[in-house]
């Protein structure tokens, strides 16, 4: 299963990831040139960790950051929040920065008798994916470089999830604040999460907009 998760799913995530910052800070091709993308790499797995988080179980009662445990407590560990922890003293953590002096501290590989045996592979693979493409598409851009989602698509998506033609208008209207037929794309992130952790679907648009408008 590991060897399967790591191949099939972190490694392709890893390399969309890293393709996706690097074009959109327009930083492709210069870390390429001066040798610098396994930094990239690295920031990447940072920003953006191929997994968001994974599920394990405790063996034994035990005290993790201050809470008691069970022993068979299911845990959903967070690897990409722990790592854009504050109390780890990363400057700026929502910012990617390959030229950082210092790499910070990640779990995306997970750590002790759990850490990934591939990791050095989707390293590697990522680092020569990255370079190949810089080598093959010199002028290789995003469509769309501002990083920003069509209203359209968040509105289809929202029908896609069973909620009602206008009011789904209606919600990804309300997120276009400048009424350009656009909404910048972490505001689409967070109107999906919202959406889809919301305990009643059919009162999914005040879910949504209640903490964004």
């Amino acid at each position: 299963m590991e060897a399967l998760i790591t191949n099939a799913e972190v490694t392709p995530r890893l390399i969309a990831n890293a393709l996706h910052q690097l074009l959109s800070t327009r930083t492709l091709h210069a870390p390429h040139d001066t040798g610098e993308l396994p930094r990239a790499v690295e920031e990447t797995l940072r920003h953006g960790t191929p997994l968001i988080g994974w599920l394990r179980a405790t063996t034994r009662p035990t005290r993790v950051g201050g809470v008691r445990l069970r022993a068979g407590a299911r845990l959903l560990l967070l690897l990409a929040s722990a790592a854009r922890d504050e109390a780890h003293g990363v400057p700026d953590p929502d910012v990617f920065d390959p030229h950082r002096s210092v790499p910070p501290p990640h779990r995306a590989f997970g750590a002790g008798i759990h850490y990934c045996p591939g990791d050095a592979f989707s390293r590697h693979l990522t680092h020569q994916a990255l370079a190949a493409l810089a080598d093959a598409c010199p002028d290789l851009a995003l469509a769309d470089p501002d990083g920003v989602a069509a209203v359209a698509e968040l509105e289809a998506f929202l029908r896609a999830w069973g909620m009602d033609a206008d009011e789904a208008k209606t919600a990804a209207g309300r997120l276009d604040q400048d009424g350009n037929g656009r909404i910048t794309r972490d505001e689409y992130l967070r109107a999906w999460t919202s959406f889809v952790l919301s305990d009643d679907s059919e009162d999914a648009g005040s879910t949504l907009l209640g903490p964004l408008v």
